[in-house]
């Protein structure tokens, strides 16, 4: 049966497409004709154009969407069409986030699809919302559905991974996983042992939250040491700047342990700076620990 029904959609897809075009240069007034010479034989698709490719409808099949290259044009753009027909419309790179991809996987009853992209895997759903489930440094890629559609698997460095969550959960943990594939398999180990014991193995939104609270993560993903480590800048420094060997004396962690696995993500969040004289703490810093930025204290000037 699904073999058939992508068939039917095939066929129903370009049946559409002639009629679509036409209609299109129709509205707009262009005359296609040209004369047959060698220079015109010569221009291909510059001068006619490109067919469309990239076929695929929307979740409720009510939409068409396709890559198309018009004449003149360096490089196709993605479009969008009723499936009666009408003006194809030409999507924006917003829009382009929320249409169905090209070489995505359905679940069962085509609400979902799932894909790989740019290195991470993501997922739409039948409203048309995107949901990262991955978001890491590493490359995933090979998503399928898996476990009745309640489960994700990807392949990553030649290993096989499984994700049991629904897309809320999933979301949750993408979030808070920093980006960093050892965080994100972690988490994951972790939240399925969670899911286990309190939710019958499904990973819910509400599941997740509540796994990773009694984790000790929290909602930018930082865990027990990145906490100490800010509140050591706010605290014991007064905000800095403070230089990182008395820090990580302060923390009692390891100078080259802050500089290679703490202080990066600190920095690229925004909530710590490096300046000249040491680290000082961002506004967004007292923001997350509920400390009014404007009672902070500061240093006050050597000189």
């Amino acid at each position: 049966m699904p073999k058939i029904t992508r068939a039917v959609s095939l066929i129903l897809a370009l049946l559409i497409t002639p009629v679509v075009f036409a209609q299109h240069a129709a509205q707009q007034g262009t005359d296609h004709r040209f004369l047959l010479t060698v220079d015109s034989i010569m221009r291909g698709p510059d001068l006619v154009g490109y067919p469309p490719d990239g076929l695929r409808w929307s979740a409720d099949s009510q939409k068409l969407y396709f890559e198309w290259r018009k004449p003149g044009e360096e490089e196709a753009s993605t479009y969008v069409v009723g499936r009666d027909g009408g003006t194809p419309v030409k999507l924006t790179d917003e829009q382009k986030k929320s249409a169905p991809p090209v070489n995505g996987r359905w679940d069962k009853a085509h609400k979902r699809v799932v894909f790989a992209d740019r290195g991470d895997i993501a997922m739409i759903d039948e409203r048309g919302t995107r949901h990262q489930i991955t978001r890491t440094t590493g490359a995933e890629s090979s998503p399928r559905w898996a476990r009745n559609d309640t489960a994700i698997t990807y392949v990553r460095d030649g290993n096989l991974f499984l994700v049991p969550i629904d897309r809320e959960g999933a979301s949750e943990i993408a979030h808070r996983a920093r980006g960093t594939p050892r965080i994100v398999n972690r988490l994951i180990k972790r939240v399925r042992d969670f899911a286990q014991i309190k939710a019958q193995g499904r990973i819910t939104r509400d599941v997740a939250h509540d796994a990773l609270a009694w984790l000790g993560i929290d909602s930018a993903g930082f865990d027990e040491m990145d906490r100490k480590i800010l509140l050591s800048i706010l605290d014991n420094f007064r905000g800095g700047p403070v230089g990182v060997e008395s820090l990580a004396a302060a923390v009692n962690e390891e100078k080259t342990t802050l500089e290679d696995v703490y202080e990066p993500y600190l920095l690229q969040q925004g909530f710590i700076g490096r300046t000249p004289r040491g680290r000082v703490a961002n506004k967004r810093a007292y923001e997350h620990l509920g400390i009014p930025f404007e009672d902070a204290p500061r240093q006050t000037k050597l000189f």
